[in-house]
């Protein structure tokens, strides 16, 4: 599929793949409800989820330029081998999220409820921060992070693991 504009508003879905598509400007999603998602093999360059619901997603080999989940509920998901530059989730919940193979200039969490964030075997992660969110578990494994960032967070459970840091904080946080 090439589309400059793909948009899914007030829409309940049920499985929707996106496969073998390079040339995709703009997926929106607003106001829906997606029981299974599916992206996989594409080049997306703005990827947008406004109050959406996805029981389960996984991004697959997927280059994001910018990408942004707010009011968005993410129950599973995955983000296999993926490339973005700027991944923000605002005022969201998340229940169990995985990053594997993960690149990012930005990966930033605001306002955020999570049960279970694993991010394992990302070497080019720039930023990572973390601001008045709360984390049951939080797992960092075989990652370099140029700068990590918790303001305002609350983690019960956290591990890192062989991760390499070049700047770390820890601000108003509970570990």
């Amino acid at each position: 599929v090439s589309a400059i504009n793909l948009t899914f508003a007030n829409v309940s879905i049920g499985h929707l793949l996106i496969a073998n598509s390079s040339q995709l400007s703009n997926i929106s999603l607003v106001n829906s409800n997606i029981s299974l998602l599916e992206i996989a093999n594409a080049s997306v360059a703005h990827l947008s989820f406004v109050s959406v619901n996805v029981s389960y997603g996984s991004l697959f080999n997927v280059s994001l330029q910018n990408a942004s989940f707010v009011n968005a509920s993410l129950a599973n998901a995955r983000f296999l081998n993926v490339t973005a530059y700027s991944l923000p989730f605002i005022n969201g919940t998340e229940q169990n999220v995985t990053y594997v193979d993960f690149s990012a200039i930005n990966l930033a969490f605001v306002n955020v409820s999570i049960g279970h964030l694993l991010i394992a075997n990302s070497s080019q992660l720039s930023n990572i921060s973390l601001f008045n969110s709360n984390i049951s578990l939080l797992e960092i494994a075989n990652a370099t992070v140029a700068n990590l960032s918790f303001i305002s967070v609350n983690v019960s459970y956290g591990s890192l693991f062989n991760v390499s840091l070049q700047n770390a904080s820890f601000v108003n946080a509970s570990l």
